[in-house]
């Protein structure tokens, strides 16, 4: 979930999701979450070391765009 705001906006890339499908990925059995971090390497660590699957799907940017 990204919460809409007036000053940005995401660029999202989902080739890092092994499902092909359009429908399962935005409607997922299992629930998953978006999280906003300022050091990935350091999150890296964190799930890897606790066995979390997790992919890098978007970043922000400073426009707004659909």
């Amino acid at each position: 979930m990204y919460f809409a705001n007036t000053q940005d906006s995401l660029s999202v890339n989902l080739e890092q999701i092994s499902e092909s499908s359009l429908v399962k990925i935005l409607f997922p059995e299992n629930s998953g979450v978006l999280i906003p971090v300022k050091n990935e390497t350091s999150l890296e660590k964190i799930v890897k070391s606790n066995g979390i699957g997790f992919a890098k799907i978007a970043h922000p940017i400073a426009e707004q765009r659909l």
